[in-house]
């Protein structure tokens, strides 16, 4: 219980309820806790853990995941400054299956997060993990309409570029229409986009 508790802590951002539960009760202060506080943007609550508790804030957990990857997933921008500018962290670093933040952004369908990897810190949209997903692919999976848009438009991302298993964007994209949840309102309006796409000469 008191690990949920610890986590629950870093996830809102209650830096006396992580020491308490430190000091008094032995709960274990580690990346977990880093990358909880890293999602929900807190970025005083990193810096606590890092000063006080001696993390490391580049640190990755069993999947490869850092805060950095996820604070670009739910799309925190000030977060993702203040990781590289006072950490020195890469923007660029891989995770454990070779993607990086831009994929993160593009999973979450965050489209202001993927500008600002792009133009401030220069990755590249069209940039492949070790499935050969681009951006492009992790936004279809997840239905972003939007962020799809976003990436062909804006980046210039190939919507015909293919995984290591031969599928583009838009074979993932039906991947999702037909796993998705019958009466999915998103699943709905991705498959009247992707048709309409697939319609343009």
């Amino acid at each position: 219980i008191k690990r949920a508790v610890q986590l629950f802590a870093a996830s809102g951002g209650h830096d006396d309820v992580i020491d308490l539960l430190a000091s008094e009760y032995g709960a274990r202060v580690d990346v977990a806790c880093l990358i909880r506080a890293a999602m929900r943007g807190h970025v005083a609550t990193i810096d606590h853990l890092v000063e006080k508790h001696g993390l490391d804030a580049s640190a990755t957990d069993g999947q490869g995941w850092t805060a950095l990857h996820c604070a670009a997933m739910r799309g925190h921008v000030v977060t993702i400054d203040h990781l590289v500018e006072k950490y020195g962290l890469n923007a660029s670093a891989t995770g454990g299956g070779g993607w990086t933040a831009l994929h993160c952004a593009a999973r979450g369908g965050r489209v202001a997060t993927i500008d600002r990897l792009v133009e401030k810190y220069g990755l590249d949209a069209s940039a492949t993990d070790e499935e050969g997903w681009t951006a492009l692919h992790y936004a279809a999976s997840r239905g972003h309409v939007a962020t799809i848009d976003h990436l062909v438009e804006k980046h210039g991302v190939d919507v015909h570029a293919m995984d290591i298993e031969g599928r583009t964007a838009f074979d993932v994209a039906w991947m999702y229409i037909n796993e998705a949840r019958h009466g999915s309102e998103r699943a709905d309006v991705l498959e009247q986009h992707m048709s309409a796409r697939a319609s343009r000469p």
